[in-house]
């Protein structure tokens, strides 16, 4: 692998670390942190679509919104097709 490959992999793996960090925030700010596995999907998912190019900033944007927001988080894992976890308090 040549030097100028290591160091996009570099830069898209410290990326792909930025993101799962604000997903995890926009998930778990403000809620207990039990782990979740319907949450744990949900970013899988999230950082899936993000690290094949299929997902641009600004609807990542969007997405880290709707996550934050309690009253709206259910509509990410619907659209990521996750199931929404039995507790919705975990949710």
């Amino acid at each position: 692998m040549g030097q100028s490959n290591q160091i996009i992999l570099a830069h898209r793996s410290v990326d792909l670390d930025q993101d799962h960090d604000l997903i995890h925030k926009a998930l778990y700010e403000g809620c207990p942190e039990p782990f979740c596995l319907s949450r744990s999907r949900l970013i899988r998912a999230i950082l899936h679509q993000r690290s094949s190019g299929l997902l641009p900033n600004d609807a990542f944007e969007g997405i880290l919104n709707t996550a934050r927001n309690p009253a709206t988080r259910a509509r990410a894992f619907t659209l990521f097709q996750i199931q929404l976890p039995e507790d919705l308090a975990c949710a």
